[in-house]
């Protein structure tokens, strides 16, 4: 999503819909809302709604990120989590997965695989 965001320059409210394809392991944890740090420490959703905010996924600000990030929490539940048949192989070796986003125009856009670094 960072490298989509970053060659294409769009804001995160221009969003309307994300969706993250990656590994069973992944796709379970798509927490939808969180409440609670627990839940967004937990959750593969919102800690993507964050780092579309703050350009990096730093456990620091997805834990003080809770409760404080309105437009994080409207980002979170309009993620959809999906899992690939390759990803689902590939784990736990690797953690492979890939983006696509809708924005408010209708213009769609897909990442290549990417793992974490």
């Amino acid at each position: 999503m960072l490298y989509l965001q970053k060659r294409r320059g769009f804001d995160s409210q221009a969003i309307t819909d994300l969706h993250i394809v990656s590994c069973h392991e992944s796709a379970r944890l798509g927490t939808k809302q969180v409440t609670t740090a627990e839940e967004a420490h937990d959750s593969s959703s919102f800690p993507c709604a964050v780092a579309l905010l703050r350009g990096t996924v730093l456990p620091k600000r997805v834990i003080h990120a809770t409760l404080d990030y309105a437009e994080g929490q409207r980002l979170s539940p309009i993620l959809a989590m999906g899992e690939n048949t390759a990803a689902n192989r590939a784990f736990p070796n690797r953690r492979m997965a890939c983006a696509e986003i809708t924005l408010a125009t209708g213009k769609s856009m897909r990442s290549d695989w990417f793992e974490p670094e």
